[in-house]
């Protein structure tokens, strides 16, 4: 786990000196990015590290499945706000817009609720199904992502509403 993450911040300090702006760089940028995010999946609290550089592939290459499937595996196993990172590692389209926004959500440090990760995993691995429709990987946690979904929005539902009498009018 130490190695993944030497490696990780090894490769950050490459980009940020600009060398992923060279067009002869773009597919070396690419593989260091969508490498960076498999490392970070390997190591537990950083999957929002890897959702970012899913996302830094995707702007290199908007059609990468690698980069919607690491980015969705991302989603996937971020744990929910107030829980800590599992003691091992996590598993091993989209317009631009909804490529920021993903992005600028994550990184503004408030993590969403479980129910948008989860619709976000959702859309990124069907978008990396689309691309890789023989991928058993993808389809796998496809899945996963999808039951998951289904559960939290079927957990969502039967919460009380607010105010008590279950109108959804305040007490």
């Amino acid at each position: 786990m130490e190695q993944y993450g030497a490696a990780v911040g090894m490769c950050e300090q490459f980009f940020q000196g600009g060398a992923h702006l060279v067009p002869a760089c773009r597919d070396l940028a690419l593989a260091c990015h969508l490498n960076i995010a498999a490392c970070a999946l390997k190591v537990p609290g950083r999957e929002e590290q890897a959702a970012q550089h899913c996302t830094f592939a995707l702007h290199i290459d908007i059609d990468c499945a690698k980069a919607y499937f690491r980015r969705g595996v991302a989603f996937l196993t971020t744990p929910p706000e107030g829980q800590p990172p599992p003691p091992s590692g996590g598993g091993g389209a989209g317009a631009e817009h909804a490529l920021n926004q993903n992005s600028q959500q994550m990184e503004s440090g408030k993590k969403p609720p479980r129910e948008v990760l989860l619709a976000w995993a959702v859309r990124d691995l069907e978008r990396a199904d689309t691309l890789a429709p023989g991928d058993g990987k993808v389809k796998e946690y496809l899945g996963k992502a999808r039951a998951e979904a289904r559960a939290a929005s079927k957990a969502a539902a039967s919460l009380p509403m607010p105010g008590g009498a279950g109108d959804g009018a305040p007490p």
